[in-house]
């Protein structure tokens, strides 16, 4: 005859071994939809099933409380980890926040330590006692107000899960209905089997079924686990292919909820395989989900993808297919993602670069076609804009004075649509380069080494300073005249931030030496057909000499060809009287020639003519506002506003000087001087 003191506690650890095997059969058969939250319910179950079975073997009542300890590990833990569970099957557990995991786990652990400490506040159950049911040494308690609480508590989270469940179970096809209604129906029955028992009506008296009753819904849990295995679909050889692969793989089945994810795809979602396995594709992959959507209709695709904005952008090669199993009538697709960024990169590197070197080309074309080459700057620089794909593209010119002082000027510049010129603004000519904090691109472009890079990460004052042009990033490249500095180009980026690579800037430097050596050329040019006009104007000085009638037309006919020669705005020539340290004005031509003569300048006041007999050398004014070499009442009085000053000194008497002036800012060239 089987006694019930012994046959009870054993179908009960039978349960227990049942539920351990079939949790640790689940973990050993991952990936698997929520089989670690499955695995923790398994888990629980067996604690609560072992310990409730040795509870009912041992008789005495001091053991029996000391076991319940250790029991309610597994029956608070079990509820929880079934709304996990759910959660984690249906895709929702993204909802399922650290914090309200956090928050479970406290009142989780709470009610552990209610329960361990029920002794001293018997707020779970009292009046503990002994309860002979046949042969059989039952625990008997009243449950205190702490218990129902928990039991509030445990049926939320129950009820929770079978309504998730039943949602779930209205969207999934009928085989797979099949199987989660006997999971709804399970957890229904151990609710049952639970509330009979803490409200006394269970079918032995003292006996808690629920671990029993449990044994359906973990079966039929089991199973909606284990269902989308992808060893269901592919062979084991075949999903180490997948694993060890460089591309990102993605296997989805008919529901697009993920089956498998390889390590590499790990990196590229940051999210582990078991995070993953059973959720929606669209709550994990984000916009690769919403790219990717119109191409998962089970047909093969081969397409190409952009992820990202701006620098944070990648390229992808995607690739979809589907895959079938002879013991299943659903078709799965497979995803396969390539970064091909970098391959996209320097093929648009290599495909910008040829566009700049054929705009560079043609501007070297243009600048031998012309006579001329500034004619043509306009349609290079819009050229090399546009082949650049860059905001704006200017040239900066220098110039020095007699102190050294190295002023930039902005000469010529290309503007994209929308973007701001600034050719017009007074505040980008003539700036004092070290004054402005640029004594660092004056020492590197000196050198011939290019300044390239973004904004932010110049020193504060450059920065600052080319904020205004609302510039992010530029590239700015020494251009040398006759192996002088002559001034620099920039390439200017203001729509957003951009790293300027080698094989840009290399091409950027050939068109800055493209520029420095049609303005050598240009140069060449002007100084052939300069010696000729010098030996025509020799030639007219001569003859005008041996007919002028006196010294004042000699002088007149003089000031003129000097004039011409170099395309002044007008030329003066002065007498010195060196006792009273006075200029005498004598001829003139331009604009104040009639008034030139007829201006008295006071003894020893200081003039261009003085200033260059006392230094003995020519003197280069290139902004006569601000000059030492005259005094304010003279720059006053004449509108030039650059003037070459050459004094005349015969046998170690000073005569006088010529004065060559331009009434708009120009830049003298040694052919000129010469």
């Amino acid at each position: 005859m089987v006694r019930p003191e012994f046959f009870i506690p054993f179908v009960f650890t039978l349960a227990a071994v049942f539920y351990a095997l079939l949790g640790l059969y689940a973990w050993r058969r991952r990936p698997a939809v929520a089989v670690s939250s499955f695995a923790w319910v398994m888990l629980s179950m067996s604690v609560w099933s072992l310990t409730y079975g040795l509870e009912i073997f041992f008789p005495l009542l001091s053991t029996k409380l000391w076991i319940v300890n250790f029991e309610y590990i597994g029956i608070v833990g079990a509820p929880i980890f079934l709304f996990f569970f759910a959660m984690d099957y249906t895709g929702r557990n993204h909802l399922v926040t650290r914090s309200i995991r956090a928050g479970t786990l406290a009142i989780y652990i709470l009610i552990l330590l209610l329960i361990w400490t029920n002794p001293l506040h018997h707020l779970m159950w009292d009046a503990e006692s002994i309860k002979q049911v046949g042969t059989l040494r039952l625990l008997n308690v009243r449950f205190g107000f702490a218990f129902w609480l928990h039991i509030l508590f445990s049926y939320g989270l129950i009820t929770s899960a079978s309504i998730i469940l039943i949602m779930d179970f209205l969207q999934r096809p009928g085989t797979l209905r099949l199987y989660i209604s006997l999971v709804i129906i399970g957890i229904l029955f151990s609710l049952f089997g639970t509330s009979a028992f803490a409200l006394g009506f269970s079918p032995i008296p003292g006996i808690d079924f629920a671990p029993l009753f449990f044994l359906p819904t973990a079966i039929g849990l089991a199973w909606v686990t284990l269902q989308y295995r992808l060893s269901e679909i592919l062979s084991l050889e075949h999903i180490s292919v997948l694993k060890n692969m460089t591309d990102s793989v993605i296997v989805l089945n008919d529901q697009k909820r993920i089956l498998y994810i390889n390590p590499v795809t790990e990196n590229l979602l940051k999210r582990t395989e078991d995070e993953v396995i059973g959720q929606p594709f669209h709550m994990v992959a984000g916009a690769f989900a919403e790219t990717l959507d119109m191409y998962l209709t089970g047909e093969e695709y081969h397409t190409e993808i952009q992820i990202g904005e701006a620098d944070e952008a990648k390229t992808y090669e995607a690739a979809m297919s589907s895959i079938s199993s002879a013991s299943r009538d659903t078709n799965e697709i497979v995803i396969s993602l390539r970064d091909v960024t970098k391959r996209k990169e320097k093929e648009q590197e290599l495909r910008r670069r040829d566009l700049i070197m054929s705009a560079i080309s043609r501007a070297a074309e243009q600048f031998l076609a012309a006579s001329d080459w500034e004619e043509n700057i306009a349609d290079v620089l819009e050229n090399l804009g546009l082949a650049a794909d860059a905001s704006r593209v200017y040239v900066v010119v220098n110039v020095r004075d007699d102190h050294g002082v190295i002023y930039s000027s902005l000469k010529y510049e290309w503007a994209a649509f929308n973007v701001v010129s600034h050719m017009d603004d007074p505040n980008h000519q003539r700036v004092p380069l070290a004054e402005a904090g640029f004594e660092r691109w004056i020492a590197a472009l000196r050198a011939r080494k290019p300044i390239f890079g973004l904004v932010k990460d110049f020193p504060e004052k450059e920065a600052e300073f080319l904020r205004r042009w609302d510039s992010l990033a530029i590239a700015a490249l020494p251009i040398f005249v006759d192996q002088q500095w002559w001034g620099f180009i920039v390439f200017d980026e203001t729509r957003h931030e951009r790293h300027w690579n080698n094989m840009e800037v290399s091409a950027f430097q050939t068109a800055a030496n493209i520029f420095g050596a049609a303005e050598s050329q240009s140069r060449t040019a002007r100084a052939l057909v300069r010696r000729q006009m010098a030996m025509v104007l020799l030639h007219d000085i001569v003859t005008a000499a041996l007919q002028a009638g006196n010294m004042r037309d000699m002088a007149e006919i003089v000031a003129n060809r000097l004039a011409q020669l170099i395309q002044a705005d007008g030329c003066f020539l002065t007498l010195w009287d060196d006792i009273n340290k006075q200029t005498i004005p004598f001829a003139a031509y331009g604009a104040q020639k009639q008034a030139y003569t007829e201006i008295e300048v006071e003894p020893g006041e200081i003039t261009f003519t003085r200033s260059a007999l006392e230094m003995e050398r020519t003197l280069i004014i290139e902004d006569t506002s601000n000059t030492p070499y005259a005094s304010p009442s003279i720059t006053r009085s004449f509108p030039s506003k650059s003037v070459l000053v050459l004094p005349l000194i015969a046998m170690e008497k000073k005569l006088g000087a010529v004065l060559v002036s331009f009434d708009n800012d120009h830049h003298f060239e040694f052919d000129e001087i010469q």
